[in-house]
């Protein structure tokens, strides 16, 4: 089966491979894989379990990962999904199709990659934005009730305890 992914995917990818269940996390973390291609029964731990480890790691939590394996009924696919798995093949496989859902499933990782950035590069943009105007405003606030200050005392005292209370209350 490792041969026969190999044949199919070596010529778009590079490929690590562990036959060992108990490996894969630390495989994964040494490597740091795009996408991981794993079979349920194994021996030593069962895909669902390395499955469940590599979704709680903070490194590995989310990188697709797709069953293959030849557990076919309904409740093992359901389960599949349910502990974190992108999708679930079914043995025999047919390398065209692995070919094809390893592609959609790297797609849409990279775009969600990519999406993730710009979100965190608009954030950042718009604390900077933030933290500049912030300043700029109170000191403007501040400015325009000095200003009242002059015109009337009670004026002044009105807008001071405004102030208060609605920091008071922001906070």
């Amino acid at each position: 089966n490792l041969k026969l992914l190999g044949n199919a995917l070596k010529d778009q990818y590079s490929m690590s491979f562990t036959t060992d269940s108990k490996q894969v996390l630390d495989v994964a973390l040494k490597v740091k894989p795009d996408i991981i291609l794993l079979d349920v029964v194994m021996p030593d731990v069962n895909g669902y379990d390395v499955c469940r480890r590599l979704k709680v790691n903070a490194e590995t939590s989310k990188t697709p990962v797709i069953f293959i394996t030849a557990k076919g009924e309904v409740k093992d696919e359901r389960h599949g999904f349910e502990v974190g798995g992108v999708e679930y093949i079914h043995k025999p496989i047919s390398p065209l199709s692995v070919k094809r859902r390893v592609q959609t499933h790297l797609a849409i990782y990279d775009q969600t990659r990519l999406l993730e950035e710009r979100v965190q590069e608009k954030t950042k943009k718009l604390l900077q934005a933030f933290e500049n105007t912030k300043n700029t405003t109170l000191d403007t606030i501040h400015l325009l009730s000095r200003s009242a200050e002059f015109k009337d005392e009670n004026t002044w005292s009105h807008i001071l305890r405004m102030s208060n209370y609605s920091a008071a209350i922001a906070r």
